[in-house]
């Protein structure tokens, strides 16, 4: 039977006592061998990482119904999770690709605080839409990759603590930055470990990791005022340093692919699918119900700089706290990635904190058709084979088994 595209509706919520509108795209599940609607089929949102970077990148080139050629033409994806669940992909936080506000100063939000609120009365006002209203019956699923790393865990925290009506499940973050410390440590002993960098540079970035890992603590945990020196410590003498010092072979190479070898760009492989998508929506802005004030752009620096000083924060310990209340974590990550590596990902999630962290230990791998997971009640762990920092491009088939 031919591919059938599912029902789909696009909008925006408004978010009560601000001038903030959020704009959503919402894909119904359809059986991929009958086309039928697939009843109980959970809600999966979908938030895309940066700061400031548009749902609609995973919507059109990792797992929505689908994807846009080089002629703005739209072809079926056959892989796209819509398979398995009905889909909303959210341009969050506020200023994020179609989402804005009308108040005349900014309102970008600043805070996971802030983020996770407004993400929390969206959800809010999906579920009492009437059109909407009956998905409060099946699970809702919050996911998303790279920065989502930080949206995902402090908003499911927050909706676990303060809109228990929400029917959350679950989360599933892919190749997540959720634990600061762990993730710039990380790329020197990484690139050192593939051979990317020298051990004379590895030796001279490590000088800057302590530095590093201590503003990002504090920025954490004790002194607000320590986030953007973390922030800066962190990017610049560590991350930048990895990529750019004397003799380092990143320079040559695509960081979320490191296998990629047709980038006409290594800087940026995915300039042409950006442009192609920014092209799409702007085209189609009207349709999708957007201002006629409001641009559409993949990546918006907005939001990016409004959370710098979040960018080293770590919410690893929400993660634990989830996993004690009985929310199901899944956390994916592609080994080809080097900007959010499975090095400093498994350092992390084998340290949480919750019931279950000594049992965990001794948890053994387990070999999978995509790569090899290790699972234990709530939390599992998938290494992906094959893939890069966006595990739904480069292994789509895999990722919708994952989901």
């Amino acid at each position: 039977m031919a591919f059938q595209l599912p029902e789909e509706r696009a909008g925006y919520f408004s978010i009560p006592g601000t001038q903030r509108r959020l704009f959503y795209w919402y894909f119904q599940a359809r059986s991929p061998s009958t086309g039928a609607p697939i009843a109980n089929a959970p809600l999966v949102a979908w938030l895309q990482g940066g700061p400031g970077c548009s749902s609609l990148i995973g919507l059109f080139f990792e797992n929505g119904p689908y994807t846009i050629n080089d002629t703005l033409g739209l072809v079926p994806n056959p892989n796209t999770w819509a398979a398995a669940a009905n889909l909303i992909y959210i341009d969050s936080p506020v200023g994020t690709g179609l989402s804005y506000y009308t108040s005349t100063t900014s309102d970008s939000s600043t805070s996971q605080l802030d983020v996770a609120r407004t993400l929390t009365a969206f959800f809010q006002a999906f579920y009492r839409a009437p059109r909407y209203a009956a998905l409060a019956k099946s699970k809702l699923i919050l996911s998303g990759e790279s920065f989502a790393g930080h949206y995902i865990p402090a908003a499911a925290a927050y909706m676990r603590a303060n809109a228990q009506s929400l029917p959350l499940s679950g989360i599933a973050m892919g190749n997540p930055l959720t634990h600061g410390p762990s993730m710039f440590e990380s790329y020197p002993a990484y690139a050192l470990a593939q051979g990317l960098i020298s051990q004379t540079l590895y030796s001279r970035v490590q000088e800057s990791v302590a530095s590093c890992k201590l503003l990002s603590t504090l920025c954490s945990t004790l002194d607000p005022a320590a986030c953007k020196p973390a922030s800066k410590t962190c990017a610049y003498k560590v991350w930048s340093a990895t990529l750019s010092g004397d003799g380092s072979l990143l320079k040559s190479k695509n960081v979320y692919n490191l296998k990629q070898t047709d980038c006409v760009d290594p800087s940026n492989c995915y300039a042409q699918l950006e442009s192609r998508l920014e092209q799409y929506i702007n085209a189609n802005r009207a349709k999708l119900g957007a201002p006629l004030n409001v641009t559409y752009a993949s990546c918006s620096d907005p939001p990016y700089w409004s959370l710098w000083g979040d960018m080293t924060k770590s919410y690893n310990d929400l993660v634990a706290a989830l996993l004690d209340s009985g929310i199901n974590v899944m956390v994916y990550s592609g080994d080809y990635d080097f900007v959010c590596n499975s090095l400093g990902t498994s350092k992390w999630v084998d340290a949480l904190l919750w019931s279950k962290q000594q049992s965990w230990a001794r948890v053994k791998p387990q070999a999978w058709s995509g790569g090899t997971f290790r699972r234990l009640g709530p939390l599992t762990f998938v290494r992906v084979a094959k893939a890069g920092h966006l595990v739904p491009m480069d292994q789509p088939a895999a990722s919708l088994l994952l989901i």
